[in-house]
């Protein structure tokens, strides 16, 4: 794209301030024009704030309406649906032939991947959002009601419980037997899977986002507006970035994202963010049109994201430029799933879209 000279610089913001409409060149130059990009368009009977799951072929993704829907990824034909009584806005995992997911009737769920059918079903305290985890054969899913419970795999039965004794909408992860989950405490917590003891707490000032482990540190958002980097075997703080006050900025909705040395994160402020990971300093930002509450998806030099303005972007990776996006009818909260060139996402307007990469 070329630069604009200083004559069409001062015109422009002339036009701006009579609040005069600008010509279609010149939005195209400011503005990059929507480029069609769909391969395919999957419609649900509500929205989906769900993450799609692609496992041998298949996507899986929930949907407001209550169903967790099985979807060819080439041609977007559905394969079965799994209706549950509640709505369903947690992100499924596959696991070999079960897809695990939890919704807000309360129930964590085996599903068989050919058939839909349940194989068995968990009871717990109140819904669950965040996306479960598989280790040493049992599955861990943290819950509205302050537990996290470990259900076995083959039986659906409970197996381990932990109490955070507060809320909790943040996806647990497994590194090297301890399990680190996010809370309404306003903690990052370690515990200690087979001793079932915790082993360090990290306090932020607000509500804690799912973390994401790499390399020798931990990283999560928080409701404070402060993006955190902790050692993971003791949890001592090596850094924190800030993005705005706790009404402003609320990273604790997106999970960040580490590639290469760089975390990326959004925030309610708005801004995708690029941070070092050694440093905590910012490499770039990239303002989108409303709070960014999904987790980015990093691709062959491409970050893919949606926000609450309905728009979903590509931008470069190393200088945060946009590449290209998309106008979708309502806000995005679902994670993107990249695969062999293609981009799943769900919306708020009750569609799951695949995309060219």
């Amino acid at each position: 794209m070329r630069r604009l000279t200083e004559a069409e610089r001062r015109h422009i913001i002339g036009l701006i301030e009579r609040e005069e409409e600008l010509p279609p060149y010149y939005r195209d130059l400011l503005f990059p024009p929507v480029i069609e990009r769909h391969k395919w368009v999957f419609k649900t009977s509500a929205a989906v704030a769900s993450s799609p799951c692609l496992d041998r072929g298949i996507l899986y993704c929930g949907s407001r309406d209550g169903n967790l829907y099985a979807i060819d990824a080439g041609s977007g034909a559905e394969k079965w649906r799994f209706q549950t009584a509640g709505r369903v806005d947690c992100s499924p995992v596959v696991i070999g032939e079960l897809v695990c997911v939890g919704s807000n009737d309360g129930y964590l769920y085996g599903i068989d991947t050919q058939s839909g059918q349940s194989q068995w079903r968990f009871r717990a305290g109140d819904w669950i959002m965040g996306s479960p985890v598989f280790w040493n054969g049992n599955v861990y899913a943290a819950c509205n009601d302050g537990n996290l419970y470990g259900v076995d795999l083959l039986t659906g039965q409970a197996v381990w419980k932990y109490s955070a004794r507060n809320w909790m909408i943040s996806a647990p992860v497994v590194h090297e037997g301890v399990i680190f989950f996010g809370s309404g405490d306003s903690r990052l917590h370690a515990v200690d899977i087979d001793a079932r003891k915790e082993r360090w707490t990290l306090k932020t000032g607000g509500d804690v986002s799912s973390p994401v482990v790499a390399g020798a540190a931990i990283y999560c958002g928080s409701r404070d507006g402060n993006l955190y980097a902790a050692a993971i075997d003791k949890g001592t703080e090596r850094w924190r970035f800030e993005t705005g006050d706790w009404w402003q900025s609320h990273p604790i909705v997106s999970r960040p994202v580490v590639a290469d040395d760089t975390v990326y994160f959004g925030s309610n402020d708005h801004y995708l963010y690029a941070v070092d990971t050694a440093s905590g300093e910012e490499k770039w930002k990239f303002k989108a049109r409303g709070w960014i509450m999904c987790a980015p998806a990093v691709d062959r030099g491409t970050i893919y994201f949606g926000g609450g303005g309905g728009a979903f972007y590509g931008l470069d990776q190393e200088t945060g430029k946009e590449r290209w996006r998309i106008q979708t009818r309502n806000w995005i909260v679902s994670c993107p799933s990249v695969h062999g060139g293609v981009v799943y996402f769900g919306c708020g307007d009750g569609n799951l879209y695949a995309l060219e990469a």
